[in-house]
């Protein structure tokens, strides 16, 4: 191997200096390659005891298990659910071929992964606000500073006291302790934070565990706009900032003897996968060796290696394994870096296949591990956790089975079982099968006195009822056994309609999640942002933000409340006006509509805006309190007097109105009665007229015509006194009453119009 990569030089065309140096150097060069390869060894040792001791914990099946539940899948429906079944055949998920007595239905009514969603969904809501950080980095108290705040005593010098100094380097730490968790959040957000860490919460919610990468060194590459005297020059910078990134849970490989947690161990291993291209590219870097990584182009990624399904794999792309652990000054130097001899080095060693090409110092002093793991049920003694996919298997089998058996029976008594005696009947046709309008016959020779007792029906009972309880069973032993009532899905259920009985069942049924929250901060939050604080330590740049610092998690705390107690701080908001209570009206409308899910940024003022109502109130200085006070006092008061007045005036004019509407009523009733007055008159003189005529007809044998024309004649000018009659009393009724209104006289009628005879005699020739 060597001589490909350092060909032999022609001895014969050189000096015998030459040769010495040539053979000096070749032996140096074969005893480190032998000491790397004797690195590698100890290392793939290493790896296999990790592989070793993670598959036979059995997490691997439990994780291969939940998956498939996950997706819908079991032993009896993955050969109909999968494209491509496994193939190895000592594979505990190897299936035979199904032989036609085996048919029976293969139904998964997937209840697990509705309760995944929302199980992860739910907590990634409340932990992952994208207007918030889940952290707060506080400045360490020191006591004796504290308790220096109250001294008065004077400073050597004079000019400020023992407590003013106190205050100056509080303020000056809490300054310190702001710029670094901006910092850090900055950093997390360029990472895309919420996004890996939305896919840890879903991961853990489906296989139990869940891991976070970082912080890392990430290569960013930034474009800067410059302005140059032959125009604008487009500028790409390239900055090394740290990053964080979600692990598959499967390609973590912590020591076995970790136990619960994995930085107890003495070592962890990532792995990856790198394409033929990616490795090639990775020749010249600094850091890596140039002709282990052409080794392992002629040797290629033909080496197979089995899967945690226990499938063989052979494909085109090589594995690649990222080593956290320590090494020794001589290992290093092995691979090409310098090292002082001493104690265990931490180290990050890349090895491909069994070939180490690359090895560097941990970026962290401490040699801490970079990955962190958040578990959603913790086991015993095992770094991994237990998911909702592995909760709720067991009422995920009982619907199955249950559902399975209900469809198998159903299609069995779909239709009737019949039983025939042989040789008491015969079928027509020869054929015995059943169809419809089909014709039997019975053998003569068949002691048969009853064709029912020869051939006969008989049905299967579905037992739907019964099946469909245990089915029901099994949903209700889903929410038991994840602790995640239908109240959290969004579904009332059996709950309470009141108001106080539904806020004790939602505290109750967020019990599971305060749980969850807490896990996090204790497994993931806390100790990740400890590495970037420990990042921002060493290679930060600004050293106004350095100082002694501590990390709050927020998760279990502020996020989890302020999701809690929404209707809570609602309530304040009215308060906040009151100067007793000291609340701060702006920020108490921040925490609300954070609540309700809204960025305050995209409904504040901007700062500019703010800026000119800050120095439009400078320039109208405020008004001297006591002054103040007059002047509202005052305002009261005349607002009290317009108000009194307006009542007032109200009042009256009600009065005026109801007295208007009283008046109207009786003179409306005064004409209705004059009008039936007249109307009764008329009547009666009517009646008169018709005598009168009868009369004179028989007297003076006048013409029945000519009375008829006289008769009209009277009647026009009667309706005529009587619309004027009318007239006049509405017009002057309300003004002079009745006995003072007037109606022209129209004839000499026989009844007098109004006014014009007293009360009585109207009606008087």
């Amino acid at each position: 191997m060597y001589n490909d990569i350092y060909p032999q030089q022609n001895k014969d065309n050189a000096s015998t200096d030459y040769f010495d140096g040539e053979d000096i150097g070749f032996q140096q060069e074969q005893e480190r390659l032998a000491r790397l390869k004797a690195f590698a060894g100890k290392l793939t040792q290493k790896r296999k005891e990790a592989e070793d001791g993670r598959r036979q914990s059995g997490i691997e099946d439990k994780w291969n298990e939940d998956d498939d539940h996950y997706n819908g899948i079991d032993n009896a429906n993955r050969k109909e659910m999968m494209l491509k079944s496994p193939s190895v055949a000592g594979s505990p998920y190897y299936l035979k071929p199904m032989t036609d007595d085996q048919v029976r239905s293969t139904v998964f009514v997937n209840i697990t992964a509705p309760y995944v969603d929302m199980a992860a969904s739910r907590v990634a809501d409340m932990l992952l606000p994208t207007d918030d950080k889940p952290f707060m980095i506080k400045a360490t108290p020191i006591p004796d500073i504290e308790s220096a705040i109250q001294n008065n005593d004077p400073m050597p010098g004079g000019q400020h006291t023992v407590g003013e100094a106190a205050q100056a380097f509080v303020k000056e730490a809490n300054e310190k302790a702001t710029k670094a968790e901006t910092q850090i959040w900055d950093w997390l957000v360029e990472s895309n934070w919420h996004c890996e860490a939305r896919k840890v919460l879903e991961q853990s919610a489906r296989i139990g565990t869940g891991v976070i990468k970082g912080p890392f060194p990430e290569v960013r590459k930034k474009r800067k706009v410059t302005k140059t005297p032959d125009g604008i020059a487009l500028e790409i910078v390239e900055e090394i900032k740290p990053a964080s990134k979600f692990i598959d849970a499967r390609n973590l490989y912590p020591d076995p003897t970790c136990g619960g947690c994995i930085h107890n161990g003495s070592y962890i291993f990532e792995k990856d996968e790198i394409s033929l291209r990616q490795l090639r590219d990775l020749k010249g870097l600094p850091g890596y060796i140039d002709s282990e990584i052409d080794a392992l182009l002629k040797e290629g990624p033909n080496k197979k290696y089995i899967n945690t399904r226990g499938e063989a794999k052979d494909q085109d792309k090589f594995d690649v394994w990222y080593y956290h652990g320590e090494a020794t000054a001589e290992d290093l130097e092995s691979a090409g870096l310098n090292a002082e001899e001493g104690d265990e080095i931490p180290v990050v060693v890349v090895m491909v296949n069994d070939r180490v090409i690359k090895a560097s110092v941990s970026i962290f002093d401490s040699g801490t591990f970079p990955y962190d793991v958040m578990v959603w049920q913790r086991q015993i003694d095992h770094w991994a956790g237990i998911g909702v996919a592995r909760q709720i298997r067991t009422p995920q089998r009982i619907v199955n089975a249950a559902t399975r058996a209900m469809l198998d029976n159903a299609g069995v008594a779909a239709g009737p079982q019949i039983v025939i005696r042989r040789g008491a009947v015969v079928p027509a046709d020869g054929q015995w099968t059943i169809t419809p309008m089909k014709l039997w016959t019975v053998d003569e020779d068949a002691d048969v006195n009853d064709v029912a007792h020869a051939i006969q029906a008989i049905q299967i009972p579905t037992m739907q009822a019964e099946l469909q309880n245990i089915i029901k069973y099994g949903f209700e032993l889903a929410e038991k056994s994840t602790n995640m009532p239908l109240l959290m899905q969004g579904n009332q259920g059996n709950a309470t309609d009141t108001v106080g009985g539904m806020t004790i069942l939602d505290r109750n049924a967020s019990s599971v999640l305060r749980r969850i929250a807490k896990i996090c901060d204790d497994d993931l939050t806390e100790p990740h942002i400890q590495r970037y604080y420990e990042w921002l330590l060493i290679y930060g740049e600004d050293d106004s933000c350095k100082g002694d610092f501590s990390i709050v998690s927020l998760g279990s705390t502020a996020f989890f409340q302020r999701d809690a107690e929404n209707q809570a701080i609602m309530q304040l908001l009215p308060l906040a006006g009151n100067q007793g209570f000291h609340l701060d009206p702006d920020r108490l409308m921040v925490e609300i509509l954070k609540m309700n899910r809204i960025s305050p940024e995209r409904v504040r003022y901007t700062d500019a805006q703010i800026i000119e109502m800050q120095k439009a109130a400078q320039q109208n200085p405020p008004v001297d309190p006591r002054i103040e006070g007059q002047i509202k006092v005052e305002q009261l008061r005349q607002q009290g007097d317009i108000q009194r007045e307006q009542l007032r005036q109200q009042s009256t004019q009600a009065e005026l109105v109801q007295k208007s509407r009283l008046d109207e009523s009786e003179i409306a009733l005064k004409i209705h009665l004059a009008q039936e007055e007249m109307a009764h008159a008329k009547e009666m003189k009517q009646m008169e007229l018709n005598l009168e005529m009868m009369k004179l007809s028989q007297a003076q044998n006048i013409s029945l015509d000519e009375i008829k024309a006289k008769l009209s004649s009277d009647v026009m000018k009667l309706r005529t006194q009587k619309e004027l009659s009318e007239q006049a009393l509405v017009a002057q009724a309300g003004v002079q009453g009745r006995e003072h209104a007037h109606a022209k006289q129209v004839a000499t009628p026989v009844a007098e119009p109004a006014g014009r005879a007293d009360n009585g005699h109207a009606f008087e020739q």
